[in-house]
């Protein structure tokens, strides 16, 4: 199983530590492979789930009274560090040197057995509450689902969904704002940026945000169909105050009540901005440049793995190509659509990071020049 190198080398739960008491032994899985947990001495140990001679599961065995675990099968016994030291059949011969279980990094923290199947660059993750006596700890689950796992975590830290599918519980559906109280304060070298990029978040947010920019060059924005509706007002206003406004179509419909793109452009640039890049998702994006239009079509991907994070990874090689040419005429925006666009389609091809996580110089410029060829043509 091909498993993410980011899921490999980090540290995952894998049990209670309470489920492993001294001297017995616990199977558990992770990312596919299947663990033997054991404890000899006070230390907590992970293995794959195989003994080395016939491959029974060694969480089937014991943990003898000298600190070895001991296979359920022929008796063979290993030690703390993976090792074979005694075969009873053949008790004078000393084992073979590839006679070894194979032992990942294991640590007990937290009221957890965590384990990482690769490697970790970090120590298991800090939770300074667990020793914090105010708090009070409830260890849930584990549940049993079937999902992918960035999806899943995605609903994990996707916290506005709570108030409606879990009313009550763990938030209130009467008061859904989780950004209610909520007001940025950006430090001193952050008021000195030069380009601003206002995220998708609410107009009053970014307004509070852009006041406390001293002198931008270039100012781009992000918004959605949720603010145009409930906040428009706000929207318009920093509208106003932009240079670039970044949409999909439907948005840039929504937020000039007209369906012909060119006519909604329109709309939406007397509002404020002097450019605007509407993203059509799989068919490209199409740029209004002051009087200039300019549309790229989107990259033939023979797989599509994940669309999540294609507009903001869109709107980071926009913006990284303009900060880094400092050009923001015509041309230079030209170039730093295709940029967002090169990023996008890395983005999709993968889930979650994975698509760009890796991603060198000469593969970027290998699309920017693929992406070049695919409007190509002569004369007519």
């Amino acid at each position: 199983m091909s498993v993410d190198a980011v899921l490999l080398n980090d540290w995952q739960g894998v049990a209670r530590a309470s489920d492993r008491a001294e001297g017995s032994v616990l199977a558990a899985s992770l990312l596919g492979e299947e663990l033997a947990l054991w404890r000899a001495g006070g230390r907590v140990m992970a293995w794959r789930d195989r003994c080395a001679h016939r491959g029974t599961r060694l969480s089937l065995g014991t943990v003898t009274e000298g600190g070895e675990l001991a296979c359920a099968y022929h008796g063979w016994r290993y030690g703390e560090d993976g090792a074979c030291v005694h075969i009873p059949a053949q008790p004078t011969v000393a084992p073979p040197a590839k006679a070894r279980a194979k032992v990942f990094r294991a640590r007990e923290a937290y009221g957890f057995i965590w384990v990482s199947l690769g490697e970790p660059a970090r120590d298991v993750p800090p939770f300074p509450e667990w020793d914090d006596p105010t708090f009070r700890k409830v260890i849930a689950g584990p549940y049993e689902f079937h999902g992918n796992p960035y999806r899943t975590i995605e609903n994990f830290t996707d916290v506005p969904h709570f108030p409606f599918v879990h009313p009550m519980l763990n938030a209130d559906p009467d008061r859904p704002n989780v950004f209610e109280d909520f007001d940025p304060e950006l430090p001193p070298s952050y008021r000195e940026a030069r380009h601003v990029f206002l995220a998708n978040i609410a107009p009053q947010l970014q307004l509070s945000v852009l006041d406390q920019v001293e002198q931008p060059r270039l100012v781009a924005l992000d918004t959605m169909n949720y603010w145009i509706e409930g906040s428009r007002d706000a929207l318009v206003e920093v509208l106003g105050r932009i240079d670039i406004l970044v949409i999909n179509d439907e948005e840039a419909r929504q937020l000039a009540d007209e369906y012909n793109l060119v006519r909604a452009a329109e709309t939406i640039l007397a509002m404020g901005p002097s450019v605007i890049v509407i993203k059509r998702g799989e068919h490209g994006a199409t740029a209004f440049l002051g009087d200039e239009v300019f549309t790229i079509p989107g990259y033939p991907l023979r797989e599509l793995a994940d669309p999540a994070g294609a507009g903001d990874s869109f709107a980071g090689g926009f913006m990284g190509h303009l900060v880094r040419s400092g050009e923001h005429g015509p041309e230079g925006l030209r170039r730093a659509i295709v940029a967002g666009s090169v990023m996008a389609s890395f983005c999709v091809e993968e889930f979650s990071l994975g698509g760009i996580r890796d991603l060198d110089e000469d593969r970027i410029a290998t699309r920017y020049r693929a992406f070049q060829a695919l409007t190509r043509f002569g004369d007519l």
